[in-house]
């Protein structure tokens, strides 16, 4: 079980929704190894960013409380059964859970400075086995922010390998140039004038065409990424309205 551990600590995106949930936490079911390894993938990078910016660990400490996490509780615990669509969003139940363990485990290293004294006070990190709700306000949005940087994080690297697919370099160009590196890196967008120089196009309005078709392929890819958690259209067009107005906060 420990390689199962090793492979998804820093995996990448797969298909998920509760029906995945399910599978991957019922031990009888012949596909159970194949559907956790599936859904763990999904949800590890944003739990590692979280735990290192929320303990302060050093290192590979955070990977080795994660390995650690997914044999004890997920794996030789059956933790994945006892997540239930109608409690709310599985990357809070996620979240609940390696917080009560990476409290758990900071207490058993002698390690409590490095808690907030809030999340210390009068805290049973387990009742009858099951994990109790230790995530405050500020806790979960920290998660939801390490999470929506992991979204935004993929559908970038996707939108930007489809452009090279269907031959339309320009397309990843103008949209990097006039959204993301000013987003992400406060540059000024680069002026339509000079993407006509760039590019050859025949006119700001024909670059500024351009920049429309990226920015609808940029919504289709990421609603693409976000429909990997849940199951509905509904559902999809409620997460990326909670992200947006997660992103406007920041």
């Amino acid at each position: 079980m420990d390689a199962i551990s090793q492979r998804i600590v820093g995996g990448r995106f797969r298909t998920t929704c509760w029906q995945a949930v399910r599978s991957a936490g019922d031990p009888s079911g012949p596909e159970q190894g194949q559907a956790l390894e599936n859904l763990l993938v999904q949800y590890l990078p944003a739990l590692k960013e979280f735990l290192v910016a929320r303990f302060k660990f050093e290192g590979d400490s955070a990977d080795d409380l994660l390995q650690t996490f997914i044999l004890e509780k997920i794996i030789r615990k059956s933790l994945i059964a006892q997540a239930k669509r109608e409690r709310g969003k599985f990357r809070t139940f996620l979240l609940n859970a390696i917080c009560n363990f990476a409290i758990s485990e900071i207490r058993r290293t002698d390690a409590q400075k490095r808690i907030p004294e809030k999340m210390l006070v009068s805290l049973d990190h387990e009742t009858n086995g099951r994990a109790i709700d230790v995530v405050d306000a500020e806790t979960a949005v920290e998660f939801d922010l390490a999470f929506t940087r992991q979204v935004l994080s993929e559908a970038i690297v996707r939108m930007r390998q489809h452009c090279e697919k269907i031959k339309r370099p320009e397309i990843w160009e103008v949209f990097d140039v006039r959204i993301l590196k000013p987003a992400m890196h406060g540059d000024e967008p680069l002026p339509y004038e000079q993407l006509v120089e760039r590019f050859g196009f025949r006119s700001p309005d024909h670059a500024s065409n351009i920049l429309i078709s990226g920015k609808r392929m940029f919504t289709r890819i990421l609603k693409s990424v976000v429909g990997q958690y849940s199951l509905t259209s509904h559902e999809i067009d409620e997460e990326l309205c909670y992200l947006k107005a997660l992103l406007e906060k920041v």
